[in-house]
């Protein structure tokens, strides 16, 4: 996949293995040298599985590495989602359900 701004790949329904992939290992590579991540999901309609999988790593990993991840602009489907998955981690960084 060519190098594209990550905010342009979080859109839509997250359900391509691919995509996720390099949003994720984005995501990893930037806890290396950062102290906070914020994850914009505005305009994210439906996650899938893995999504939810590789965001709850990420949110493992960044708190053992000492990196705020800051979740903003969920919405109140994609909300939901993570509350019937029971993803307490996920669900701790959540800045907004609007």
């Amino acid at each position: 996949m060519k190098t594209q701004n990550i905010s342009d790949l979080l859109q839509g329904e997250m359900t391509s293995k691919k995509t996720i992939d390099v949003i994720f290992n984005d995501f990893e590579n930037q806890l290396l040298d950062r102290r906070e991540i914020i994850i914009d999901l505005k305009k994210i309609v439906f996650v899938s599985v893995y999504f939810l999988e590789r965001l709850e790593k990420l949110v493992e990993r960044a708190k053992n590495l000492n990196v705020e991840i800051k979740i903003i602009n969920v919405s109140p489907d994609v909300y939901k989602v993570f509350q019937v998955g029971r993803l307490k981690t996920v669900l701790d960084v959540c800045l907004s359900a609007s």
